[in-house]
């Protein structure tokens, strides 16, 4: 097994990362904790099936989790994943609800050990983060399976309606609608710091950079916890990691990816870098909601190399995209849902999409309406550690672009009703493909995966007019007509390295070129503070990958 390690910086990139994970709880179902328990599930609705009669899974599963037996000799199945994000005060704290040793891995108590002291002890606690209804619903759920505490054998679907919940109000933090259990290797709280802390705020790239090698001299996280996950696979075949780059996640990362490099010189990192994402859906202001279109994206394109047939290991999918070996940084474009009505009101051969332009139904997934990227000073700086990996930074589809090299993904397309044969993949899935690798074939892969976009119920409530399979529905668009939430839907998304990318880095070497730095003290604290050539040095690095970028 070609195994990947994910790593997960920052608030908001664990808001995103949640998403991605819950998406695979449908796939957590019946016997894959080998309890032999019972399964309602259809081979649709779920991605991890085992036992007679179950169909052979697209995807492959011990790419991302593995499994292990706890110290109660209980058989797990967890991410392969390192989280860090800041301590918190109370309410507002980093973690939340989440605990380091759940309920997967905490010990019993030992009534049989008597304490040797005699004395009366004084016990101090912190006060805990509340659970919402959401989180002591599921709670409850899953007391309610055979006696077993895995939220795994619970339905993502039905068992918790959504409505009830209200999650929109009630996440505050990504672990408000978690559904995972981690292993405690995963959990790693930057303790210098403090989530919303408007007097020490964790908002320098410097800042970040110190904050690691404190950490390190502190926790030795990357000893204990990295190499935990990374010495128990057969082959790593790469990292993907996920950081905010407008905080001080930016500079710990850049210090983290260094001291992989140092182990593994040679194997592949894709890194995701998220700036401040607004204006993406009905409630910009909910991390919530952007981080679910987010997740879906990654977990989209990611599917490349988790395939069980015809994948590609990562290094094979970043050598693809960066043939030229200049183009480091990529974008990420989707459809989601791709917009397909069912068979049974007549079936929609794609010739509309693709004669409105394929490129019409890929959207941008972070920048504001107008094109323009939000732009920060930890942009460009964090720009200086990807030399190593492919940096994705999600900005808008423009409507002229030259390619250089793309990797899409459609996934959910059903399959055509015609009762004179078998159900086939309909026609225009290939069409549809065939329209964007047309743009330059020997540079264009492609994969077609019939397992749909999986949505559990703690995806945000952000779809109407279509069915349970993600499908336009036209019945559903009149007035007064139910509106239930799909349980899946079809997706398209690309990951690709354009010329759009130059707009993207003029528009930071614009912001660097305003930028008074005696005005910003702070970069300049600290050990590995930010000095003036520093930003110098950066801003000619971006006039230089601008010039990559640049067809004439």
């Amino acid at each position: 097994m070609h195994e990947i390690v994910t790593l997960q910086l920052g608030q908001f990139s664990n808001f995103v990362g949640a998403h991605f994970w819950n998406a695979q709880v449908p796939r957590l179902l019946g016997s894959l904790l080998r309890l032999d328990l019972p399964c309602r599930w259809s081979s649709q609705d779920a991605y991890f099936m085992y036992g007679e009669g179950a169909p052979e899974p697209e995807i492959a599963h011990d790419v991302l989790f593995r499994s292990g037996v706890t110290q109660r000799g209980i058989e797990t199945y967890t991410p392969r994943l390192l989280v860090y994000d800041l301590k918190g005060a109370l309410r507002l704290r980093g973690f939340g609800s989440l605990k380091r040793f759940n309920k997967l891995f905490e010990n019993k108590p030992d009534d049989a050990i008597e304490s040797t002291w005699d004395h009366n002890v004084q016990q101090f606690a912190q006060e805990q983060y509340p659970r919402n209804e959401y989180l002591r619903k599921l709670e409850e759920e899953e007391q309610g399976v055979q006696g077993v505490p895995f939220r795994y054998h619970i339905s993502p679907f039905d068992q918790i309606q959504v409505d009830e919940h209200r999650l929109d109000e009630q996440v505050h933090q990504w672990s408000d609608y978690n559904r995972i259990f981690y292993h405690p290797h995963s959990i790693n709280q930057l303790t210098q710091y403090q989530l919303d802390n408007e007097f020490k705020p964790f908002d320098v790239y410097s800042f970040g950079r110190d904050a690691y090698v404190d950490m390190e001299k502190e926790q030795e996280t990357f000893d204990e916890n990295f190499r935990f996950f990374t010495e128990e696979c057969d082959a790593v075949q790469g990292f993907q990691l996920l950081t905010t780059t407008f905080d001080g996640f930016g500079g710990f990362a850049r210090s983290l990816i260094e001291d992989i490099r140092d182990e593994y010189p040679k194997t592949p990192i894709v890194t995701f870098g998220f700036s401040n994402p607004s204006e993406v859906t009905k409630n910009p202001n909910l991390p919530y909601h952007t981080s679910a279109l987010l997740s879906a994206g990654i977990e989209n394109a990611s599917l490349v190399y988790r395939l069980k047939n015809n994948s590609a290991f990562m290094g094979d999918l970043l050598n693809n995209i960066n043939w030229r070996q200049n183009t480091k940084i990529g974008s990420l474009s989707l459809a989601f849902p791709l917009p397909l009505t069912p068979p049974f009101h007549g079936y929609n051969d794609g010739s509309k999409i693709i004669v409105d332009g394929a490129q019409s139904i890929l959207k941008d997934l972070s920048t504001r309406p107008n094109g323009q990227s939000e732009v920060l000073l930890l942009l460009p700086n964090s720009l200086r550690f990807c030399v190593e990996g492919l940096f994705l930074v999600f900005f808008t589809v423009y409507q002229k672009e030259s390619v250089f090299a793309q990797s899409l993904v459609l996934r959910g397309v059903p399959p055509s009703q015609d009762s004179r044969q078998k159900p086939t993949r309909p026609e225009f899935t290939y069409e549809l493909l065939d329209k964007f690798t047309s743009i330059n074939e020997r540079f264009s892969v492609r994969y077609s995966v019939d397992t749909a976009y999986p949505l559990p119920d703690s995806f945000p409530r952000i779809f109407s007019g279509l069915d349970a399979y993600g499908l336009i529905d036209p019945l559903l668009h009149h007035p007064g007509a139910p509106a239930p939430q799909p349980r899946y839907v079809p997706v398209l998304s690309r990951l690709s390295t354009t010329t759009q990318t130059r707009h993207m880095l003029q528009a930071h070497i614009n912001a660097l070129r305003r930028i008074n730095f005696k005005q910003f003290p702070e970069y300049g604290e600290g050990v590995r503070g930010v000095m003036h050539d520093d930003l110098e040095e950066v801003k000619e690095e971006l006039i230089g990958l601008t010039e990559v970028y640049d067809e004439s």
